[in-house]
Parts: structure tokens; sequence; C-alpha cells
């Protein structure tokens, strides 16, 4: 394969948390790249502290039609808590939803908040 006929991972969407303002702070980022008949999507949070996480999925897709001009991760659920906390967003693609699970948890360490990230995106071939 080629240098110019390799596929290259491409932005959806990428902002620092916080708005534009936050230069410095966490960043999260949506990115996809063109596989055979589909794409695999990639959602990766950088944080502060060295906190960090990211997941992948797959969707079919042989025309490769998906466009992303507008598209966005859309909040469809969320649950907080002391110790825990979950947020499920999802994201329109061609033929279905993408669903993503964030699940956070916080614990008291020696000297300060210990907090552990865990993501994971599904592929939904129906409504949600």
């Amino acid at each position: 394969m080629s240098e110019k006929s390799k596929p290259i991972w491409e932005h959806i969407d990428y902002e620092p948390v916080g708005g534009a303002r936050a230069v410095f702070g966490p960043k999260k980022g949506t990115y996809r790249i063109r596989v055979s008949e589909g794409w695999l999507v990639s959602y990766k949070y950088f944080g502060e502290k060295w906190k960090s996480a990211n997941c992948a999925a797959y969707f079919p897709d042989k025309e490769g039609v998906w466009n992303t001009e507008n598209v966005k991760w859309d909040l469809i659920g969320e649950r907080r808590g002391s110790s825990e906390s979950r947020m499920n967003c999802r994201m329109k693609v061609t033929g279905g939803w993408l669903v993503r699970d964030d699940y956070k948890t916080r614990q008291q360490g020696a000297n300060e908040k210990i907090e552990y990230l865990n993501m994971s995106i599904r592929n939904k071939r129906h409504h949600i």
C-alpha cells in the first residue's frame, strides 16, 4: 500500500472540555477511519492528572456514505452519585446509532480522591 492510499484518522468533533478557553485543560474528541466495508469510530478523552480513556466501535457502511458534517454526541441519560457517575450518549450513523457509555468511579486514596474513567461504544442498528 502506498503512502497516498493509506487510510488516516479524521476528526469528527474535537474540543477542549469547558469550551475554547480551556485550551490546556482536558480535551475530548471523536475520530473515524474508513475500513473494509464500514467505519471504525474512536472516542478519546484526555483528562487532567493523567486521566484518559478511549473506546472504539465498527459499523458497516459499504458505500462509505456516512456524512459527519453536523454529527455530534447527544446525551440520552445521566446518573450522578457521590462515588460514581454514568452518562449515555448517542451519535447518528448510517443505518443506526453508536451508543457511548461513560462510567466514572471515585474513591478516597491516601492523600487525595482517585477517579477512574471507563468508556465503551456499541453499534445499535435500531432506533434508540
